[in-house]
């Protein structure tokens, strides 16, 4: 095994630790004194039932050995600078027995291929959310399932041990050194399929065989478009998130996302004009020309944002600032906030986009709650949004905005029930989690995997 991964399969429901030495992520103090001088051969591990559960990282202890799996099931590497931690292997949903010809001997069917999940980056952004989607789709599909990221942070090993998965936690030293690692791990260690959400995992194993390229987002630039062009060498198929971005990636393959259920929110009876914006504090998505459409809009309230404006560029974000200020104190920063959360809170929802979007996950969430909302018409927010959807203004214009914002606010109760019951009902049908896991088992049909 390459210096620096170290993998710490989780059963499903439970959170595993990440497994430590001098070039892995750190265990607690209790699994360091549990695995003591057996770290040199690699025994076999598992996460303690007693100490595990949604939301508490497990510690680490021992099984006695008539209870370990067999080598074949077993991932050792005999490595000073890794621990190996393994799960008794799941069985298949689809595994079942099969009798053999004489009718005295039952054998099961072979086990469902692994599928390995690798992230672009290592916190919980748009891309690796869809990640944790598909490794709950494959796990109900029965397919062990193992998801790849940097050590650090660990929000998306945790969330990934969290649903059920096995990880891995590549430890370097920069961008650099992780794509050196990654593609040493993958070359040597990955059995099975390779699923690269993102562009980084994807260059880094450009070239190896069964691999899936997913890009979330448009290659931006000459730079990302040549890696682009390099990461897809060789993959079994490179998929985006909607037709209208599949058409500007030639040789892709359309792929919807998903989201979780969210509760069908009862609307109030007293309208207060409030309206809400969920996402990125940034002029590609539209903020300031939201701010303006709402200074604008005669039956307008205040303006809920919900997020924050990390990974911006100082100078937009002083634009954005700029424009917040003209709107006073009817501009309310909520900062981290569930979809929930806010959508109780508005009259109707935002999304005023100006760049292409490849899918639009928060638009999905607002059919899911019903609750109204006003798009722009940007990359592929009506591809999500639907041919029937009313209240679409022009990407980038702030007056045509502001009158499709009063439109949606002075819609009567039985305009919006229409719509937001037609949205539910496109939502269950397109981008339900039943939808999703539907996809992810055509997808693995076409291209062969079983």
């Amino acid at each position: 095994m390459p210096r620096g991964t170290a993998t710490v399969p989780a059963r499903r429901g439970s959170r595993s630790a990440t497994s430590s030495s001098s070039s892995t992520t750190a265990i607690s103090p209790s699994a360091r004194r549990a695995a003591g001088s057996r770290s040199s051969s690699c025994s076999a591990w598992w996460p303690s039932p007693s100490s595990s559960s949604r939301g508490t990282r497990a510690q680490a202890t021992s099984r006695p050995r008539e209870h370990r799996p067999p080598s074949s099931a077993r991932r050792s590497w005999r490595s000073p600078s890794a621990r190996c931690f393994s799960t008794p292997p799941r069985r298949s949903r689809s595994a079942s027995p099969s009798a053999s010809r004489c009718g005295h001997h039952r054998r099961p069917w072979p086990m469902p291929e692994r599928i390995h999940l690798a992230a672009n980056n290592p916190d919980l952004g748009g891309g690796e959310q869809v990640l944790l989607r598909h490794a709950e789709a494959l796990l109900d599909l029965g397919h062990p399932v193992t998801v790849v990221a940097a050590d650090s942070p660990t929000e998306v090993l945790d969330a990934a041990a969290g649903v059920g998965a096995d990880v891995v936690a590549i430890r370097a030293d920069g961008r650099r050194d992780h794509l050196q690692r990654l593609r040493a791990w993958d070359r040597t260690e990955r059995d099975g399929v390779l699923w690269c959400h993102g562009l980084v995992p994807a260059l880094a194993t450009a070239g190896h065989p069964r691999r899936i390229v997913h890009l979330h987002q448009d290659p931006r630039g000459r730079a990302q478009a040549v890696a682009a062009r390099v990461a897809r060498r060789g993959a079994l198929a490179t998929l985006v998130p909607s037709s209208d971005m599949a058409g500007r990636v030639s040789g892709s393959r359309a792929h919807a996302n998903w989201t979780s259920d969210l509760p069908t929110l009862d609307r109030p009876a007293v309208r207060t004009g409030a309206v809400g914006y969920l996402g990125r504090i940034s002029t590609d998505k539209g903020v300031d020309v939201l701010v303006r459409a709402v200074a604008r809009a005669a039956v307008a309230g205040d303006l809920l944002l919900a997020g924050d404006s990390r990974y911006v560029a100082e100078a937009d974000v002083r634009t954005v600032e700029h424009a917040l200020a003209g709107l006073g104190p009817r501009a309310v920063r909520l900062g981290h906030t569930s979809p929930a959360d806010l959508f109780r809170r508005v009259d109707v929802v935002v999304f005023p986009s100006v760049w292409p979007e490849p899918f639009g996950l928060v638009v999905a969430e607002a059919m899911a709650a019903g609750v109204p909302f006003v798009i722009s018409a940007a990359g592929a927010l009506p591809e999500v949004a639907g041919p029937d959807h009313p209240w679409v203004a022009r990407a980038g214009d702030a007056d045509d905005l502001a009158r499709v914002l009063e439109r949606a606010l002075r819609a009567t109760p039985e305009e919006v029930r229409d719509v937001t019951g037609r949205a539910r009902r496109r939502w269950e049908e397109q981008y339900s989690p039943r939808a999703g896991r539907l996809r992810v088992e055509a997808l693995l049909t076409d291209l062969g995997i079983t």
